[in-house]
């Protein structure tokens, strides 16, 4: 159970949080992690084959002494350090062999071809009923929330290939830490969204920081 102390968050839902999965904790992942913490979700399932570099450090939630650590195991400590929420922590990749444990699952990853194969991997478990989807670039900012008959409208509306992505020189996306952010608390509205009275996450939002226009 998560024993951080959520008073000032009483009556905002209807019914309690359930547990989440994250895949990717790197600048989206790793900030929505902190955030789900502080909100009172009291079990995280995460997913990450990476470790923590120190260039991460600008756009990530992570700190100087997590330097070499693997990024999950970082993030189980920071965590630690806020709440009791229970953390389970997986050091691999997220394929179509894994078995989803939880209702909701965050996709926070890089690479379009892999989020397909992701969504379509975890509503065919029967376990998932929520994928929230994130993406971003330097100024500009999606999310979408998607269930089992939104697979296709998705492909059609918000899929492109991996090459159509903005790019660093390193072959990540560009990310810029208070883009981060911004991303990850809207993904976290959206979660929230599924346990308040008279609301539901939208399919897609869509921001531009440049010239501060959100479209939903």
């Amino acid at each position: 159970m998560n024993y951080i102390d959520t008073l000032r968050l009483t009556g905002l839902f209807n019914k309690s949080l359930s547990s989440a999965t994250i895949i990717g904790c790197g600048a989206i992942g790793s900030k929505l992690a902190i955030e789900l913490c502080k909100l009172g979700v009291n079990e995280l399932f995460i997913y990450d084959n990476d470790k923590v570099e120190s260039h991460n450090l600008s756009n990530q939630a992570f700190i100087m002494s997590d330097i070499g650590k693997p990024k999950v195991a970082a993030l189980k400590e920071r965590i630690a350090e806020i709440s009791s929420m229970e953390v389970v922590d997986y050091e691999e990749l997220f394929t179509k062999d894994t078995a989803p444990q939880t209702d909701v699952v965050f996709l926070c990853v890089d690479n379009m071809e892999t989020r397909k194969e992701i969504i379509e991997t975890v509503f065919r478990s029967g376990i998932v009923n929520h994928v929230i989807e994130t993406r971003m670039g330097v100024d500009e900012l999606r999310v979408y929330h998607l269930e089992k008959d939104d697979i296709a409208k998705w492909i059609v509306q918000a899929y492109y290939p991996n090459a159509k992505a903005e790019t660093s020189a390193c072959g990540t996306s560009l990310t810029v830490g208070a883009t981060a952010s911004i991303c990850a608390s809207l993904a976290c509205w959206q979660y929230m969204k599924l346990f308040m009275k008279d609301q539901y996450p939208v399919f897609e939002i869509i921001m531009s920081l440049e010239h501060y226009g959100i479209l939903v």
